[in-house]
C-alpha cells in the first residue's frame, strides 16, 4: 500500500458477528485497506484492537486523522436488558397517569420520585417546584443508583424544574450522572419523553465504561485523532457528545450501512428511491433511500427491545435471517431458517482436528446436526433446570450433538427444549447448519471446511439428495427476502398487508422462488442494494423474483464501516413562539427557559441572538471543529372569518461542521 503522508481516516463498524475497520485516504475518500474481525461480544476492546493491529502494520498512527465508531453497545443493551440502577425523577406528572404507566412497566426502572412543580403548554409553571421535598427524599436513592433521569412535564416548553432539581442532584451527589428529558428531545408525548430519557440515563454508565475502554486502546496505540459515533440518523457527534446521549446511537450500525452502500453506489444519482439490503450474521435490515441518495427517516421515534422512544432515527426493517442463521426442520417436515443463530459448522470444525473426528462421529447418528460447543461458567443467576443441564454437559467432553445430550436424559424433548433456550442467553454456545453451510454444499462458496457443511447437509436431507436439499435452503432463503422487502414495500404505501388476507396471499405467491412456474410477476421500480458480507449470494435472485434492477458494489462487505468514516456532523435544534393570550406578548421557548418579546420580529430576533452562541457551544462539545449555523423561519397561521389568525412560530436551526465537506 505504501507509506503515503496523507491523512487517513478509519471506520469501525462493531457488529455482533464480525467487527469491520476500513482504512480510507482523507483525499478522494478511497478505501486503502480493510479487515474483518470475529467480535467477542464479552470484549468488544479486544476485538477491536485485533483489527486496528492488522491494519496499522502498513500506517503510521500519526497519519489517523480521524476515527468514526458505528457500534451496537447501545442497541445490545436496550435489546439483551442491561440495566445499571437508575432512578427517575418526575416532576408535576399526574399521579393517577404515573401509576397507571408504572402499572404497565413503561418506565424501566422501580425507582421513581414524583415531586410537585411542571408547567403548562405555554411555558407557564403549574406550581412552585418543591425542592425541600427533593432534599429529604434524594439522598435516600442517590447511593443506591448511578444515574438519574428527570422528566418534568412540558419541559419543552419551559425546562427550569428539570435544571434545577439537576443543580440539586449535582451538588449532592457530583459523581452520579443526570439526564434531562428536555435535553434528549423536543417533542410532545410526557410520558414517552420520561421513558427514553430513563433509557438515556440507564445506558450512560455502560457506555462510559465501553467508550472509555476504546479510547484507551486508540492511546495504546498511539492514535491521537479525534473519535466521533455514529447517530440514529446517519450524522456524526463526538465520542463525549455520544456518551451522554447514547440512547441516540441505537441504530447507529444500521445507519452507518444505509450511508455507506448510498456513497458506494452514488444512489442520489440513479433517480429514486432505493432499498439497501444489509445482511449480517443474524439479521437482515432493510433501509430505504430516497431518491436523493438520503435515507428515510421514521415519522416516529425508534423502537429496540421492545422500547418506544421518541429518538429519531432512520427508517429500518429487521427480520432474522443472517449467514450464520440456524437451519433446521420442524415437526411438518418444512425448511427452517433463523431466527436463531449459530456459529456454521464448516466455520467451527474449519481447524479443529479432534473437534471434526467427533462432528463425524456425532453425525453419523444424530438427527440434527447442531453442536454445543461451550459452557458459560457463570452460574449464579441458573435456575435448577439450568443447573442440571449444565452439569450433564460438564460430565462430557464438548463438542457434543443436543441430540446426543437429550437421548441420553430420561425426557429427551424437555432436555433438548432447555438447550435452545440456555441458547438464547447465552448460557451454552452452539453450531450448527446454516447458509453459509449451504453456500459451500451447493458450490457457490468454498469457506472454512466444507466436509463439515456436507456432513451436517447429509443429516438434514435424510433420504433426499444433498444437493437438492440445499438448493431447496437456498430458495427459502430468497423467498424470505423477496417477502420481507415486498412487505416493507406495502407498509411504505401504508398497506398492511398482515391485515389483508387477500395481499398476503398473492406476496406469498409472487415471492416462491421455488416455484418456477408461477404466473405472478411483480415489477418493483426500485434499486435493491446490497451491504454486508452475505447479501452477494442472494441479491440478483431476489432482485429477479421483483422484477428490478440491484447493485452490488466494490467493498459492500464492509459498507457500514465505510459509512461510519464518510459520514458528516449535522446537528438540528428547533425552538417554538407562541402568543400568549395576555399583553400581546409573544414567548420564546428556550433550552434555558422562556423570554416574552413585544412583537413576533423581537421574538425572532431575541431567539437567533440567544440561540447562536447556545448552538455553537454545544456544537463544539458535539464534536464539530468550525461550526456554522442556519436557520429556517416557519409561521403558522388559520384563516377564520377572511381573516388570518396567528398561531405559532417554528425557527429551524441546522448545524455543521464547515471543516468537514468531504459529502455533498
Amino acid at each position: 500500500m505504501g507509506q503515503e503522508h496523507t491523512g487517513k481516516i478509519l471506520g469501525i463498524d462493531a457488529g455482533g458477528t464480525f467487527t469491520d475497520i476500513v482504512l480510507l485516504s482523507e483525499n478522494g475518500l478511497q478505501v486503502e485497506d480493510y479487515v474483518k474481525v470475529p467480535t467477542v461480544r464479552e470484549d468488544m476492546c479486544l476485538t477491536i484492537e485485533a483489527g486496528l493491529r492488522s491494519l496499522l502494520c502498513a500506517v503510521s498512527p500519526e497519519q489517523i486523522t480521524s476515527v468514526c465508531l458505528a457500534s451496537t453497545f447501545a442497541t445490545n443493551a436496550l435489546v439483551e436488558n442491561k440495566r445499571r440502577p437508575t432512578a427517575l425523577v418526575l416532576v408535576g406528572y399526574d399521579p393517577v397517569r404515573v401509576t397507571d404507566a408504572k402499572r404497565h412497566g413503561l418506565f424501566p426502572t422501580e425507582t421513581i420520585i414524583t415531586v410537585k412543580g411542571g408547567h403548562d403548554c405555554k411555558g407557564n409553571a403549574k406550581a412552585p417546584l418543591d425542592l425541600q421535598f427533593l432534599r429529604e427524599a434524594l439522598p435516600l436513592v442517590l447511593p443506591t443508583v448511578d444515574s438519574v433521569a428527570v422528566s418534568s412535564f412540558f419541559s419543552i416548553r419551559n425546562p427550569e424544574h428539570e435544571l434545577a432539581v439537576r443543580d440539586l442532584i449535582t451538588i449532592l451527589s457530583p459523581k452520579t450522572y443526570v439526564t434531562c428529558g428536555h435535553d434528549i428531545s423536543m417533542e410532545l408525548d410526557a410520558m414517552l419523553r420520561a421513558q427514553t430519557t430513563v433509557l438515556n440515563a440507564n445506558l450512560i454508565p455502560i457506555v462510559m465504561e465501553l467508550f472509555g475502554a476504546v479510547e484507551t486502546i486508540f492511546r495504546k496505540e498511539r492514535i491521537a485523532a479525534p473519535i466521533s459515533v455514529v447517530k440514529s440518523d446517519g450524522s456524526l457527534v463526538g465520542i463525549e457528545w455520544a456518551k451522554q446521549r447514547p440512547i441516540e446511537t441505537i441504530l447507529s450500525g444500521p445507519a452507518a450501512s444505509a450511508v455507506g452502500a448510498g456513497h458506494l453506489t452514488k444512489s442520489n444519482a440513479l433517480g429514486k428511491p432505493s432499498w439497501i439490503i444489509d445482511m449480517g450474521g443474524t439479521t437482515t435490515d432493510i433501509i430505504r433511500l430516497a431518491a436523493n441518495g438520503m435515507p428515510v427517516l421514521k415519522d416516529e421515534g425508534a423502537i429496540v427491545g421492545g422500547h418506544k422512544t421518541l429518538i429519531k432515527a432512520i427508517d429500518v426493517y429487521t427480520f432474522g435471517l443472517g449467514g450464520d442463521s440456524r437451519v433446521a426442520i420442524d415437526e411438518n417436515g418444512a425448511i427452517c431458517v433463523g431466527p436463531k443463530r449459530v456459529l456454521p459448522l464448516c466455520s467451527y470444525f474449519a481447524e479443529k482436528n479432534a473437534g471434526m473426528h467427533a462432528c463425524r462421529e456425532g453425525l453419523k447418528t444424530a438427527k440434527d446436526p447442531t453442536a454445543i460447543i461451550g459452557i458459560n461458567g457463570q452460574k449464579k443467576s441458573y435456575d435448577q433446570d439450568e443447573l442440571q443441564v449444565t452439569n450433564m454437559l460438564e460430565a462430557q467432553p464438548l463438542p457434543v450433538f443436543v441430540d446426543e445430550v437429550a437421548e441420553n436424559s430420561r425426557y429427551p424433548n424437555i432436555i433438548k427444549r432447555r438447550i435452545y433456550k440456555m441458547a438464547d442467553k447465552d448460557m451454552v454456545a452452539l453450531s450448527g447448519f446454516t447458509p453459509t453451510d449451504m453456500l459451500n454444499v451447493i458450490g457457490k462458496a468454498s469457506k472454512w471446511n466444507a466436509e463439515a457443511s456436507v456432513l451436517g447437509a447429509q443429516i438434514l436431507a435424510d433420504s433426499e439428495n444433498i444437493n437438492d436439499f440445499c438448493c431447496a435452503v437456498y430458495s427459502k432463503i430468497i423467498s424470505e427476502i423477496s417477502f420481507h422487502i415486498l412487505y416493507k414495500t406495502f407498509i411504505q404505501n401504508n398497506i398492511d398487508i398482515k391485515e389483508n388476507e387477500g395481499a398476503r396471499s398473492l406476496v406469498y405467491l409472487g415471492t416462491d422462488y421455488s416455484d418456477k412456474m408461477k404466473k405472478l410477476h411483480f415489477d418493483l421500480n426500485e434499486t435493491l442494494i446490497a451491504a454486508g458480507a452475505p447479501t452477494w449470494a442472494f441479491i440478483k435472485e431476489v432482485s429477479d423474483v421483483l422484477g428490478c434492477e440491484y447493485i452490488l458494489p466494490q467493498f459492500y462487505e464492509v459498507a457500514g464501516a465505510i459509512g461510519a468514516a464518510i459520514g458528516t456532523f449535522v446537528l438540528e435544534h428547533k425552538i417554538l413562539i407562541t402568543g400568549q393570550n395576555t399583553g400581546g406578548l409573544f414567548r420564546v421557548h428556550l433550552p434555558t427557559g422562556v423570554a416574552d418579546c413585544d412583537s413576533l420580529d423581537g421574538a425572532v430576533e431575541k431567539t437567533i441572538e440567544i440561540m447562536t452562541p447556545w448552538l455553537m457551544e454545544r456544537a463544539m462539545k458535539a464534536g464539530a471543529a468550525s461550526p456554522s449555523i442556519n436557520f429556517e423561519r416557519h409561521d403558522e397561521t388559520l384563516s377564520a372569518a377572511g381573516q388570518k389568525v396567528y398561531l405559532w412560530t417554528e425557527i429551524t436551526f441546522r448545524v455543521v461542521d464547515d471543516q468537514n465537506k468531504r459529502i455533498n
